[in-house]
């Protein structure tokens, strides 16, 4: 609760992670692990 509660709110959005459009989640985490992987030098994972 405490990790959630630190991450900055943006106004009119009531999702804790959101997306990229105004009032929008996050809705794919795809991209972003993706890029986790290439960078750690593990496709495969």
């Amino acid at each position: 609760m405490e990790v959630l509660q630190k991450i900055e709110r943006v106004e009119k959005n009531p999702w804790v992670i959101v997306g990229t459009k105004p009032g929008a989640r996050l809705s794919d985490l795809q991209p972003f692990w993706q890029r986790v992987r290439a960078r750690a030098g593990l496709k495969d994972i």
